[in-house]
């Protein structure tokens, strides 16, 4: 749940107090991704896209799902348009996982995922996924920090 009220505005004017009157840090004050990314026009919701599925570690073939991750990620380096991805595995289940992969829009995954590599790139994991639940497309539409709300606040 997002903060709101009082406690947000004095998170905001915490972190205005310490930039420059364009909005831009000021020298020596730390940044997340999100404020670079904002000092480069980029605020949440302008397309970055999280692609999200589930795989489950056989119980013959323990570490078969964090191989699998390993072999993909390595060939996907350097591909245009993703950003990054992750490996989680759940703390209820250790044979469950979540790979999460960034994207800078939903152009560049579209057109990463209709390309002729996609299915061979990724065909390691895709015995491994879980039937129960589908893979997941996510738009960012909004993003809070430590210090707050990252980008502009909403048009009233």
């Amino acid at each position: 749940m997002p903060v709101e009220g009082q406690v947000a505005s004095e998170a905001r004017a915490s972190i205005d107090e310490h930039r420059s009157p364009d909005g831009r840090a000021s020298p020596g004050e730390r940044t997340s991704v999100a404020d670079q990314d904002s000092a480069h026009g980029r605020v949440p919701g302008d397309g970055r896209v999280r692609v999200m599925l589930w795989a489950i570690d056989p119980p013959d073939q323990p570490g078969a799902v964090e191989r699998a991750y390993h072999e993909i990620s390595s060939r996907l380096v350097g591909t245009p348009g993703l950003l990054g991805n992750t490996l989680q595995r759940s703390a209820a289940d250790p044979s469950c996982y979540a790979v999460v992969s960034v994207w800078s829009s939903m152009a560049d995954f579209s057109v990463w995922e209709q390309g002729a590599s996609h299915r061979g790139t990724t065909s390691p994991l895709r015995p491994l996924q879980d039937p129960e639940r589908r893979p997941m497309i996510l738009t960012e539409i909004a993003a809070y920090g430590p210090q707050g709300r990252f980008g502009p606040p909403p048009p009233a």
